[in-house]
């Protein structure tokens, strides 16, 4: 799970300052919230997204991370 949200950021599948609930996420990637939380939470410790109280997801503005992961900016 991790590493197939990990990609559709990099590759830009959801793009950089895109919002997305989890719920919404979860149905896009064929998922259950679950594991997904799991995977939001890591992503965020690595700085790729900005979690909120209200269950949403903010991809990263961070350019120079995305350029050092070798993402689409």
């Amino acid at each position: 799970m991790y590493a197939s949200v990990k990609n559709a950021i990099l590759s830009g599948q959801l793009a950089v300052g895109e919002t997305v609930s989890q719920v919404k996420l979860a149905e896009r990637l064929g998922v259950s919230r679950t594991p997904l939380r799991e995977a939001l939470r890591l992503l965020e410790r690595e700085g790729l997204i900005e979690a909120s109280p209200n269950k949403r997801s903010r991809m990263s503005n961070d350019q120079n991370l995305w350029m050092a992961l070798g993402g689409v900016t």
